[in-house]
């Protein structure tokens, strides 16, 4: 990894984890609030040396979208706005063809700071896949010992994490469409092996069961 950016660095915790294991000649630090940014410098200087780290007190959706990076952090950010979709998609553009971005975010987690609230795992996938983006790996955590299929009915707090990549395909040849966010499940694991594989030659449609 030669350019890294860390969006929304809150503690800077995972950025002083990153650099720990990484030497990226290039390392950039942005959040909207200088209080965060101040607490992310005092973190990370415990390890590493910040006078290489570009920390910028803006918010990230009006940096330069010509920067492109190789790996991208947006830790616990999309609970925290009102249009998650909106930042999936600027992350996207600002990591180059072969970048990565890691994502961590919530289901059923109501908080006074959570401006927006998914309802499921299924609907934090939804917008990834829909916004070009493809799961290349991730991790689900219950906040309970209780059967998965309970979760969402008894509005069981989910962790989430992800790592993810463009497609860098012909999106031309591709059509998908998820009619309700808990029918797609059987679906995402067909998709990711199309998408890494890159093997279809004509265009298909995914669609929830309801459909019909």
């Amino acid at each position: 990894c030669e350019q890294f950016i860390e969006i929304g660095a809150g503690h800077g915790y995972f950025t002083k984890l990153f650099l720990k294991y990484n030497n990226p000649s290039r390392t950039v630090i942005c959040d909207i609030s200088k209080t965060s940014l101040e607490m992310t410098k005092s973190i990370i200087s415990e390890t590493s040396n910040i006078s290489n780290i570009t920390f910028i007190n803006k918010n990230f959706l009006e940096l330069d979208v010509n920067n492109k990076y190789d790996f991208l952090i947006m830790g616990e950010v999309l609970e925290h706005v009102y249009d998650p979709v909106k930042f999936i998609k600027c992350a996207r553009d600002y990591i180059n063809s072969n970048g990565k971005i890691f994502i961590s975010t919530c289901a059923n987690c109501a908080q006074e700071d959570h401006l927006y609230r998914f309802n499921n795992i299924n609907e934090i996938k939804n917008m990834i896949l829909a916004n070009n983006l493809i799961i290349e790996d991730d991790l689900i955590c219950s906040s309970e010992d209780i059967d998965k299929d309970s979760w969402e009915k008894e509005k069981i707090a989910v962790n989430y994490c992800a790592i993810l990549k463009k497609w860098n395909i012909d999106m031309k040849k591709v059509k998908i469409a998820f009619v309700r966010n808990y029918t797609i499940e059987p679906f995402l694991s067909i998709i990711r092996k199309i998408l890494l594989e890159k093997k279809f030659e004509t265009e298909f449609f995914i669609t929830g069961y309801d459909d019909y």
